[in-house]
């Protein structure tokens, strides 16, 4: 009897419950500002809401479908590092609704539902503003109405579900250019429906509809790019300057590194992010019915693409082995393994163990990972953000009084005024250190903070060829007011030590 009320609750009431736990975890996830993507997307967004623009001709700058909303998000909250991270929050929980959608009952419903509200790679990718993550629930929305395009026919309201799908797919290249990996299904939805006997039917109240206004989105996106970028194809041109530019473009790599990276490291890289679960997503796709035989060819469009498809249109550039750009199939994984976990057949005539044993095997594939992830944030330190907040609140404590920043790098400058909401507060500034003036101590300055981020550095040594001028800051023997293995911060009011630094730096 109990089980029986246990699969009474109506449906929505799980979904609806495992959306709050889900926000309640994002809500505990250690957050912390990133100055490298992120930071782009994010300082974007503040331009817009300023009336700055849309930014020069720079492929992230075409990422309209981060930036846009963030803007929106800004202008209702401010700018932290919540407000930021709430887009990719909203389109996580659009993941799980779609996923819930997408399969066929109850039962497989709440465990796909499950498996998302334990998928290490959902939350990690939720509390950072990068595209993939952003453009996933559009593809995959898309892709549900491409599939229930015979469903709407009848209905009244049957022009809504082509202009969905459509602005959908849309919106999802305005996130990122990856959209691109589910056209192949809408043509071989069109080549298996031509032999349909409502084939008619399907091209008057389906196809034809996307395609108008496909054309009127793309008509208008065109001319938005030349009005604001001065040429129609500036999207496309902005992909194609980065062709050789990327830090991982692979002509700078070994013939032996691109072979693995056409081989055996996008597999070590699934396994590494979804492990067991892939085993069920293969079993799910093997005796997936037909309705759910769709997101077999969605998932296996969207791994091949990552796998071998290209960045460059002049040359073949593969996608570099970031976890994040394989968030796309994630949906596809997850409504295939539900699928599977929900239909195991288990030898006995108890409904506790039937009912057990797919929550188990979800337990031991899912939820050990998951818990695994959950126990690794009380060693997640938030360094940058601890440092920075100390400057905060001596800088807001004395507003009548000036301070100096004075970073180690050529980045931090401009990136830290995330900390103080994307603008810095009249007594304060930062400046690089080797942009030291002496006009700059010749004001009334009262202190001056010196920061060092150690791995961004070295990082921005290595791969820019930026001065690292960390040593000389050491050299100037001060005491550190936080300190780690990432992060130091210093403060000094002798201006002397000062103009050492900047002498140094000449």
């Amino acid at each position: 009897m109990a089980l029986k009320k246990y699969w009474i609750v109506p449906a929505n009431t799980w979904l609806v419950v495992i959306l709050l736990f889900y926000v309640a975890l994002w809500l505990m996830c250690p957050q912390e500002f990133i100055p490298s993507d992120p930071w782009y997307y994010s300082k974007r967004s503040f331009a817009i809401i300023q009336g700055l623009g849309f930014g020069d001709n720079y492929i992230f700058s075409h990422r309209l479908g981060v930036t846009v909303p963030v803007a929106v998000i800004y202008s209702l909250f401010g700018a932290d590092i919540l407000t930021t991270n709430l887009w990719p929050l909203c389109t996580a929980l659009m993941v799980i609704v779609i996923v819930w959608l997408a399969l066929p009952d109850q039962k497989s419903k709440i465990i796909g539902a499950l498996l998302c509200l334990t998928s290490v790679p959902l939350l990690k990718n939720s509390v950072t503003l990068f595209p993939d993550l952003i453009a996933t629930p559009f593809m995959a929305f898309s892709s549900l109405l491409l599939f229930r395009r015979k469903q709407g026919m009848g209905q009244g309201f049957w022009l809504a579900m082509p202009l969905l799908a459509i602005a959908s797919l849309f919106f999802a290249f305005l996130a990122k250019e990856s959209a691109y990996w589910v056209l192949p299904l809408w043509f071989f939805a069109l080549f298996s429906d031509r032999k349909d006997h409502d084939f008619a039917l399907l091209l008057r109240r389906f196809y034809w509809p996307v395609v108008c206004a496909g054309a009127v989105l793309g008509g208008s996106y065109l001319v938005f790019c030349q009005f604001v970028w001065g040429s129609p194809l500036a999207h496309f041109q902005a992909v194609q300057n980065l062709t050789g530019a990327h830090q991982w473009s692979w002509d700078k790599a070994t013939a032996m590194a691109l072979a693995k990276r056409l081989t055996i490291d996008p597999v070590i890289l699934f396994i590494r992010q979804y492990g067991g679960i892939l085993s069920m997503t293969v079993l799910g796709g093997l005796f997936a019915p037909k309705s759910i035989k769709p997101w077999v060819y969605y998932t296996v469009c969207c791994v091949m693409f990552f796998w071998f498809g290209s960045t460059s249109f002049t040359r073949y550039e593969p996608m570099p082995i970031f976890e994040r750009m394989t968030v796309p199939a994630l949906p596809g994984f997850y409504i295939l393994a539900a699928y599977a976990l929900a239909n195991i057949a288990v030898p006995s005539d108890r409904k506790l163990i039937k009912l057990l044993c797919p929550v188990l095997i979800l337990f031991g594939l899912s939820g050990i990972p998951f818990f695994e992830y959950l126990n690794s944030w009380k060693h997640e330190e938030l360094l940058e953000t601890k440092a920075m907040s100390m400057v905060q609140k001596e800088v807001a404590l004395h507003p009548d009084q000036k301070y100096l920043l004075i970073a180690s790098d050529k980045r931090s400058p401009e990136s830290m005024a995330f900390y103080f909401g994307m603008k810095y507060p009249d007594n304060f500034k930062v400046v690089y250190g080797l942009d030291l003036t002496e006009q700059l101590l010749a004001d009334d300055i009262k202190e001056a903070f010196l920061f060092i981020s150690i791995q961004r550095s070295k990082y921005l040594e290595s791969q820019y060829h930026e001065p690292n001028i960390d040593k000389e800051i050491y050299r100037l023997g001060l005491t550190p007011l936080f300190q780690s293995d990432e992060v130091v911060l210093f403060k000094t009011s002798d201006k002397a030590q000062l103009r050492t630094l900047m002498q140094r730096g000449d």
